[in-house]
């Protein structure tokens, strides 16, 4: 309703996990690389945790498209509250396999069959869990099961469980000890400062349009205190704030739009201190490079101001991980011994 009205293209705030749309700041560049090697180094099985909205979807559907498919199979379970017979069936029908008539045994035979298959032609299987938190025990029990899968040298599958930070105190309990003695690596996504705030909405704001985004500094500053940093929420404020001030016909997004929004949605929020104390200077040098080029004075204070971010954020101060483009080699070299790449060797 707003696009022509602000000169965008396209809605720069929506809900669905765009893989386009993710802005990696520092944190999110490791957590990128560091399931990257997990895959491509087969440890097995790897946890992302990380508060609703944090982007965890978002980031393992980026890392699918950024595997080569013919290396890779994958199999993305989005609603884990399921039955282990229906986890089962779930998995291998994402391989391309109808087992709706099969047995729990028939399952894992056939599942185990076409891990050994894939291995043999030098490729590797992915299982991604999102909602993991949402897992009951006995699909926990079945995955770990499937972890079992191996030959004397590595996996044959390899999982990523994606949830909320409750799934980190699910894997803690004692009766998950098993299962949490298989992690082979742990990953966590936090809610963003109020410095990435402003520079995540430029970067949205830039890849639907050419103008800069009309948020004040101060509008800015709250919509990161009433979101507390998290994507999807700052999402919801910011399109509902533009949606407030063009019925009102302001050009400018201010204080007064966003406090409106917040009542329309109620969401509750504490003002935020005059020093923020998650932007330290270190923390702040480690940001984009728009955001090390913000006011000297501001970050040698600690003060997390929006206003302190003067110059735009590029799309090239915030790239997608590059490791993607090594993946071929190195799958090349991990699997040197196998199939059709040996040959060509």
């Amino acid at each position: 309703m707003y696009l022509n009205y602000f000169g965008l293209r396209r809605a720069p705030f929506g809900l669905t996990p765009d893989p386009e749309f993710i802005y990696f700041t520092p944190a999110h560049r490791n957590v990128a690389a560091g399931l990257l090697h997990s895959v491509v180094s087969q440890k097995g099985l790897c946890v992302l945790t990380g508060d609703a909205g944090t982007g965890k979807t978002s980031l393992v559907r980026l890392l699918v498209s950024s595997l080569p498919q013919n290396l890779v199979q994958v199999s993305l379970v989005l609603n884990p509250s399921l039955s282990p017979l229906e986890l089962l069936q779930e998995i291998l029908r994402d391989f391309g396999i109808q087992s709706e008539n099969f047995t729990k045994a028939q399952c894992l035979a056939r599942f185990n069959q076409l891990l050994l298959s894939l291995h043999a032609e030098g490729k590797a299987a992915l299982l991604i869990v999102d909602d993991a938190q949402c897992l009951n025990a006995e699909g926990l029990d079945e995955l770990r099961l499937l972890m079992k899968m191996e030959t004397d040298k590595e996996k044959l599958v390899q999982i990523i469980l994606t949830g909320q930070d409750e799934l980190s105190g699910i894997l803690d309990e004692h009766r998950m000890r098993p299962l949490k003695q298989l992690v082979a690596s742990r990953h966590e996504l936090f809610p963003l400062t109020v410095r990435e705030v402003d520079a995540y909405i430029q970067y949205r704001w830039q890849k639907c349009g050419d103008t800069k985004p009309p948020f004040t500094p101060e509008a800015v500053e709250l919509i990161a205190s009433a979101s507390g940093g998290i994507p999807r929420l700052i999402n919801v404020i910011c399109d509902n704030s533009l949606l407030t001030a063009f019925a009102s016909d302001q050009r400018e997004v201010a204080e007064r739009q966003v406090e409106e929004s917040l009542r329309d949605l109620h969401i509750k929020y504490t003002p935020r201190p005059a020093a923020d104390t998650r932007l330290a200077p270190q923390a702040s040098m480690n940001g984009p490079a728009a955001v090390r080029n913000g006011s000297a004075h501001a970050a040698s204070n600690g003060a997390g101001t929006a206003a302190a971010v003067t110059e735009e954020v590029k799309e090239e101060d915030c790239p997608l991980p590059t490791l993607s483009r090594y993946l071929k080699p190195l799958w090349r070299f991990r699997l040197s011994g196998l199939g059709k790449d040996a040959e060509e060797r």
